[in-house]
């Protein structure tokens, strides 16, 4: 093929590269910097900001793919359904986290109202991630729903009654660490644990090494949430916050590796 044909058949991926030698030429014969359209914005929420818009993009970049993987093939695996279902309800959170940041009134977190109202999409999160992995596990129903019911009738109700008994009486962060030291240790660890388990059978069960990357997704999810009532509100939560990132692409990993791997599986089985 000839070089005009090339440049003709990659004409977008020659634009791109003109376009930005273009602007790499003007940009040394007149440096401009451009006006900061943060200006203004405390370091701090600029950190969480910028954090909580790459969680968003993680989860619900893995929530689109999973409902893609769950529509081609035939709307027929629940489980895929599910998982997609609990990060794109996740990600709300995320949300509302980067909208705080921007200092937008409704999703100041920093009100125990405000913040239940978003920090319930854990609670959902954790169930239907439970359901999805119990449907690749057994077949009992009671194995797969009873669980999904306790996190979330435990959750609420624990979420309920710090709400009802210290909304008022303490000051709106000492209820927030006191609601989030119970649940984080109460419920989310332990499920985060139990996923991570559950992926880790399924693994060996299967023969296949995607459920590992979850396994260890899960279990540096509920290691780094671990962290987070005991220094939410100092700088070290934005440490934090970074290492919470890495289990999410790890789990991103797990979920993209996942249906590969068991196609990969009946191939060989057949």
């Amino acid at each position: 093929m000839s070089f005009s044909g090339l440049v003709k058949k990659h004409w977008v991926y020659v634009l791109v590269v003109i376009i930005a030698v273009i602007i790499g030429v003007l940009g040394v014969l007149n440096p401009v910097t451009l006006p900061n359209p943060l200006e203004g914005l405390p370091f701090e929420d600029v950190m969480l900001l910028g954090l909580s818009m790459n969680s968003l993009i993680l989860l619900w970049g893995v929530a689109i793919y999973l409902f893609y993987r769950w529509v081609i093939t035939g709307q027929q695996i629940s489980s895929t359904l599910c998982w997609a279902i609990a990060f794109l309800v996740y990600g709300f959170l995320f949300v509302a986290m980067s909208a705080q940041a921007l200092g937008v009134p409704w999703a100041n977190m920093k009100n125990a109202l405000v913040f239940f109202e978003f920090r319930q999409a854990m609670i959902w999160f954790l169930a239907f991630l439970w359901l999805g992995v119990a449907m690749r596990l057994t077949e009992n129903s009671q194995v797969r729903y009873i669980p999904a019911i306790l996190i979330v009738g435990v959750s609420y109700v624990w979420f309920a009654w710090c709400l009802i008994s210290l909304y008022g009486v303490v000051p709106d962060n000492v209820l927030i660490d006191t609601i989030m030291y119970g649940f984080t240790f109460g419920v989310l660890i332990p499920v985060c644990f139990t996923l991570a388990y559950s992926f880790f059978l399924y693994g060996r069960k299967g023969g296949i090494k995607a459920p590992y990357y979850l396994a260890a997704g899960f279990t540096w999810l509920g290691l780094t949430y671990g962290s987070w009532a005991p220094w939410h509100g100092t700088s070290f939560y934005f440490i934090c916050y970074f290492l919470f990132m890495i289990s999410l692409i790890l789990i991103a990993i797990g979920f993209l590796m996942l249906s590969r791997d068991v196609e990969l599986q009946r191939l060989r089985s057949r």
